[in-house]
């Protein structure tokens, strides 16, 4: 969201070894050029770390950082502390209410980037993937009613998800936000939540 709203997406970063932190898939190298809107499609898809160092390292490692939390605290996200771009160190902390507050923004202002993770984008502006072979960042991805979200694996064996998807109650189409944390299989989790 920080980078979509503080750096020029067409900007290139140029990748260096800073950037290539451990990350689930590695998928940089140190010489590429790269633009932020292509990191996009690693960092939502497939939460590459290396993209989010490499976007933060273009802007200003801690620069960036402090505008993560500025903005957290703008858009209602009270209880939120980032500490990396990545997420990965333990100061990093959140609440369930604080996410709602972040889907809720990125729905209303930013809902290309829950394109991009639903594989849904439309790519005429900026060109497609240069990622040919991306992992789904989501279970439900492909699922018609699945608008965008986020899932991954945590350390200690669950799995989260971030998602929201447009259900239809009341004969009105409407977005609804799931969080599952921690969980043992947090696609039943959400998939239980829509059924009922």
């Amino acid at each position: 969201l920080v980078a979509t709203e503080y750096i020029n997406i067409e900007k290139e970063a140029n990748i260096t070894s800073r950037s290539l932190v451990d990350t689930p898939i590695k998928r940089l190298r140190v010489g590429m050029k790269i633009s932020v809107y292509q990191l996009l499609f690693p960092l939502l898809q497939e939460s590459s770390n290396e993209a989010a160092e490499s976007i933060a390292l273009l802007y200003g490692r801690g620069a960036f950082i402090k505008h993560m939390n500025t903005k957290a605290k703008a858009i209602g996200m009270t209880n939120t502390v980032f500490v990396d771009p990545t997420g990965v160190g333990s100061g990093n902390v959140s609440t369930p209410e604080d996410l709602f507050m972040l889907a809720k923004y990125i729905y209303n202002n930013r809902s290309f980037l829950f394109g991009i993770t639903s594989g849904k984008i439309k790519t005429s502006t900026y060109g497609k993937s240069i990622f040919t072979d991306l992992s789904a960042a989501n279970e439900f991805t492909g699922q018609p009613n699945f608008f965008g979200g986020i899932s991954e694996e945590t350390t200690t064996g669950g799995s989260n998800n971030f998602s929201v998807f447009t259900i239809s109650t009341s004969g009105k189409d409407r977005p609804i936000f799931f969080l599952s944390l921690n969980s043992k299989n947090s696609k039943k989790d959400i998939t239980n939540a829509i059924e009922y």
